[in-house]
C-alpha cells in the first residue's frame, strides 16, 4: 500500500540478537545506494516503541477524564495516529525540512534560552 511505504532509504533488518542483517547486495541496512537509513538495534526499537505507546496512557487518562467510551476513542485515536505517522514519514524524506533539522537544535535551545529570560523578567 502506497501509504505505508516510507520516501527513505529501506528500514533495517533487526534480528532477534538486536544485530541487522546485510542486504543482497552488501550495501548494509544503514546506508548504501539508498542515503543513510536508520540504525536500531532490537533494544532501541522496544525504547522507542515504549516511549511512544506511553502517548496512548495519556490519550486514554483524558479521553476517560472527558467521559469518552473507549472504543470510539481508540478508534480516533488509531485512525489519527497511522494519518499523522504516514504524514510525517512522507515529510521527513523532504529534502528541505531535512536542512531544516539540521538548525532544529540551536533553535529551539534558543527558544527555551528566550522562554526562560521572558518568564525571568516578565
Amino acid at each position: 500500500m502506497a501509504l505505508f511505504r516510507s520516501s527513505r532509504a529501506a528500514p533495517p533488518r533487526i534480528l532477534a540478537d538486536g544485530g541487522e542483517r546485510e542486504d543482497m547486495d552488501g550495501a548494509g541496512a544503514c546506508g548504501g545506494r539508498g542515503g543513510p537509513g536508520p540504525c536500531l538495534r532490537l533494544a532501541q526499537v522496544f525504547g522507542l516503541s515504549l516511549t511512544l505507546s506511553l502517548n496512548n496512557l495519556s490519550a486514554g487518562l483524558s479521553a476517560s477524564m472527558a467521559g469518552l467510551a473507549l472504543v470510539p476513542a481508540a478508534a480516533a485515536t488509531l485512525v489519527c495516529s497511522v494519518l499523522f505517522l504516514a504524514s510525517g514519514n512522507r515529510l521527513g524524506g523532504c529534502h528541505g525540512l531535512q536542512l531544516a533539522g539540521c538548525v532544529a537544535e540551536p533553535v529551539s535551545g534558543a527558544l527555551l534560552i528566550g522562554l526562560g529570560l521572558v518568564q525571568l523578567f516578565w
